[in-house]
């Protein structure tokens, strides 16, 4: 019980800003275990992406509607001048 407690007091002054390092991975694995804290690695790494599949061709029209704009910018600066 000593040791949870010194885990939760780590936790807390991490999370509150008096404490700039995290609690160490022993300190983590007894809050897991009580159930104060838990390790879901989906949410930490972002859950938008599932297949982590870049579309090669939605990044091309991306680059060439980028491209587009660029260049009707330029014309419509120049034609102002």
């Amino acid at each position: 019980m000593k040791e949870f407690t010194k885990a939760k007091k780590q936790l807390d002054d991490y999370t509150s800003g008096v404490r700039k390092s995290k609690p160490g991975k022993a300190m983590l694995d007894i809050l897991e275990s009580q159930g104060v804290i838990s390790k879901i690695e989906d949410e930490i790494k972002g859950g938008g992406k599932k297949s982590e599949k870049i579309s090669r061709i939605k990044k091309a029209q991306k680059w060439t509607d980028f491209s587009k704009g660029v260049v009707e910018d330029g014309m419509e600066l120049g034609q102002k001048d």
